[in-house]
């Protein structure tokens, strides 16, 4: 079943954010395998992503193998995302 993760990492900036995702292996413009969409920006102190993924597990999988050791080693501690079951997912493509 396909999920919404939403995340929180206080103290992050897109700077950092950056630099983890450089970190986890991929460029700013990709989606990892498993990942369907993605956004991330600043709220208030914190930075925040909401991702849909193709199942928990691969959140979970990715998180466990790739995401947390990229945030340790950009000296960020990971948080604990929420994850909520996905029932409708709409995208306007621009032509």
């Amino acid at each position: 079943m396909s999920v919404i993760v939403i995340a929180e990492t206080p103290g992050l900036d897109a700077e950092g954010y950056e630099r983890i995702v450089t970190e986890h292996g991929h460029r700013i413009d990709e989606l990892p395998a498993g990942c369907t969409a993605h956004f991330a920006g600043p709220a208030g102190e914190a930075w925040r992503v909401v991702a849909a993924w193709d199942s928990a597990e691969q959140v979970a999988g990715s998180g466990r193998t790739v995401l947390a050791p990229a945030m340790w080693r950009a000296g960020v501690t990971p948080g604990r995302p929420q994850v909520f079951p996905l029932h409708c997912a709409l995208t306007r493509s621009e032509a």
